[in-house]
């Protein structure tokens, strides 16, 4: 039997996480302590409870000691969380990570645009085809014209895309 803040520290996650497991009926508390040896908490404690809200293990880190106990496996583990942190961070500074948002962005405008596009060239390929049928042109003729159409579109189309990309990357 441990008390609850030494089962936290061994499970890798906050003392609220481990409450909350024990009112949703996930950890067994007998006289405000835990018995680790429990069917229940062995699972929350290898993590084979999928069910049970969990953080991230500082058991799972391999760089860090396992001789680590409590207020120091949490320092461990919020130094490591800190570098992480900042490598995200510094990837972002030089390019070399998206923006999640920015790219959701992007890709609505892009996508908004492909409709219009597509919608208009439509229109437009419909439009040549019955000008080229009135003045009896032959198959080769009107295919010619719809390749020539959708060649411009496309053009077109990636131009205005990247136009609207370069819109985002320099802001």
């Amino acid at each position: 039997m441990i008390p609850v803040s030494e089962f936290a520290a061994r499970a890798g996650v906050s003392r609220q996480a481990v409450y909350k497991a024990i009112q949703a009926g996930k950890l067994k508390r007998v006289n405000g302590k835990i018995d680790e040896t429990d069917e229940l908490s062995a699972e929350y404690l290898s993590g084979a409870n999928p069910s049970v809200p969990r953080q991230v293990s500082s058991r799972s880190a391999p760089s860090q000691p396992s001789s680590l106990t409590g207020r120091a496996a949490i320092d461990a583990e919020k130094a490591k969380q800190q570098a992480i942190h900042w490598q995200l961070r510094n990837a972002k500074d030089r390019g070399s990570l998206i923006d999640r948002e920015l790219v959701a962005k992007a890709i609505e405008i892009t996508d908004s645009e492909h409709r219009r596009l597509l919608a208009d060239g439509a229109q437009t390929i419909a439009k040549v085809v019955y000008d080229l049928v009135k003045t009896d042109a032959t198959k080769e003729e009107v295919i010619e014209a719809i390749r020539n159409e959708l060649s411009g579109a496309l053009k077109s189309w990636k131009r205005q895309i990247s136009r609207t990309l370069k819109l985002f990357y320099d802001e």
